[in-house]
């Protein structure tokens, strides 16, 4: 299992095992028990994940604009290389400092809570955010609720590692940095929640939802102190006025359905065959 040193640089260890053994004889002077830890540090979990999705979102708004900027300086048949030297930067990050972010941010996250035991090393969620902000600051055809899940998760394994959490707690804090980027990078704290105790967590129970619920909703506050209160999306107001739609509404679902398979096809055919190459 990856130590806490692993997150945290070896010139800092001295200083994060005296915030730990502050933060611990604390608990222990008003008689707090284990659970109020848990929740206290998911209350760092959410206002870090709040604070990383803006972070984030400020990188890959840097990353496109000065790649705009570059576009407009370049030829028209020059312009595929925008994308291509996107990737190939973020390609070089993930090989040579964190390999894990090649992954999608969600299987990487569920691959780490059952197979690592909820380890993330911490440089992973830094690697993450500059190939993220390279590759859709590029043009990349990807999202950010991948990376900021990813981020988030990695936060929450690498304080879980610096305080020797269990196994459990470790991922029930993985669990907390999923909820708190899903719920800051789209001003949705119930999705965020529902997101990470179904697909993270697997687990509806009282003793792991609280812990989730602070964290996106003290990370969605964080993200709407900055960015104010309004929807990500703005979706026009439709109307079902015949009853014919309905059947072009079908027709659309199964065209979805078949895209989107043939699109992961794609994706795991072209990354399986990079794969062999290396």
């Amino acid at each position: 299992m990856a130590k806490s040193s692993d997150f945290v640089p070896q010139s800092a260890q001295r200083v994060t095992r005296r915030l730990k053994g502050r933060a611990l004889r604390f608990f222990v002077r008003f008689n707090l028990t284990e659970n109020h830890f848990l929740v206290a540090m998911a209350i760092v979990v959410g206002i870090g994940g709040g604070f990383g999705s803006i972070l984030f979102q400020r990188l890959l708004d840097l990353t496109t604009f000065w790649l705009s900027e570059l576009g407009q300086i370049l030829p028209s048949y020059a312009l595929p290389l925008i994308p291509a030297i996107g990737g190939l930067a973020a390609g070089l990050l993930v090989f040579f400092f964190a390999q894990e972010a090649k992954e999608a941010g969600v299987s990487e996250v569920m691959n780490a809570i059952v197979t690592r035991q909820g380890v993330i090393r911490g440089r992973v969620g830094v690697v993450k955010a500059l190939a993220s902000a390279l590759t859709l600051g590029s043009g990349g055809s990807a999202g950010s609720e991948g990376p900021i899940i990813q981020i988030g998760a990695a936060w929450g394994s690498g304080l879980g590692q610096i305080f020797k959490f269990s196994e459990n707690n470790l991922k029930l804090l993985i669990a907390c940095g999923s909820a708190a980027g899903i719920s800051a990078i789209f001003n949705a704290p119930i999705a965020g929640v529902l997101f990470a105790l179904e697909v993270i967590l697997g687990d509806f129970t009282i003793a792991v939802f609280t812990p989730v619920v602070v964290s996106s909703v003290l990370s969605a506050v964080v993200a709407q102190a900055y960015r104010g209160d309004r929807p990500v999306f703005e979706v026009p107001d439709y109307h079902f006025v015949k009853e014919f739609e309905l059947g072009w509404f079908n027709l659309l679902a199964v065209l979805a359905v078949i895209v989107g398979v043939l699109f992961i096809l794609k994706m795991y055919g072209v990354e399986d065959f990079f794969e062999k190459i290396d």
